[in-house]
């Protein structure tokens, strides 16, 4: 099945994946991005354009005639200031793309974004990393979920929930995915090629409809 996909963030490790597998698998894709040139890859199914994905008109040119929209955009940055990256950009994302008449949107968050007592990760994730690392990008991710999640019943949304990247190479293993914040079965972090694989199956059947989805992969 050959869809016409737009990639936003695809210069960041994983939204770079993101693009690698897509055309792999046959796609068209668009790379939407702030620099041009971090992107040096020549692939006759690839388009690269360079603008600012808070300009929703320019984003609605660019989506028309697109089957989905995969959001990667993302920080892991520490910082003490309020955060709004994420449903800055997203805000931006949909209304392109109820102009643009996109349907399909698949966007990345991460293990932790709602706190719960009885669905809580390790100590080190919940306590250290999220309160005194990124605690302020987490929150403005489970914003950003929570306005995918009530407003977008006209779109067909994926939200992807991963543990701890890393930039090591893909493997074959089994990806495990539930509606929860953590999953306490599988190791505390994931390769991005392996998140970028779980992306591209879920954009490519609807399984995964109108879900957050924590993922990992089976020891």
């Amino acid at each position: 099945m050959e869809l016409k996909v737009v990639v936003l963030g695809a210069t960041g490790k994983t939204g770079s994946q993101v693009v690698q597998g897509a055309l792999k698998r046959g796609h068209n894709v668009l790379a939407i991005v702030r620099n041009q040139s971090k992107i040096t890859q020549k692939h006759e199914n690839l388009k690269v354009v360079s603008g600012n994905v808070m300009d929703s008109d320019f984003l609605a040119q660019q989506f028309q005639g697109s089957d989905a929209v995969i959001s990667c955009i993302g920080t892991n940055t520490p910082t003490l200031f309020k955060v709004t990256l994420y449903t800055d950009t997203m805000g931006s994302i949909l209304q392109a793309m109820r102009t643009a008449d996109v349907k399909r949107l698949v966007t990345v968050t991460a293990w932790g974004t709602k706190y719960d007592p009885q669905d809580h990760g390790p100590f080190w994730m919940e306590w250290l990393l999220n309160t005194f690392l990124i605690g302020r990008i987490l929150r403005n991710m489970s914003e950003m979920e929570d306005n995918i999640m009530t407003q977008c019943g006209d779109i067909a949304y994926t939200i992807v929930r991963p543990p701890g990247l890393q930039d090591t190479p893909g493997t074959d293993k089994q990806i495990i995915a539930e509606e929860r914040n953590v999953l306490h079965q599988t190791p505390c972090f994931i390769s991005r090629v392996d998140v970028a694989r779980f992306i591209l199956d879920s954009l490519e059947s609807e399984q995964w409809y109108n879900m957050a989805l924590a993922i990992g992969t089976v020891s």
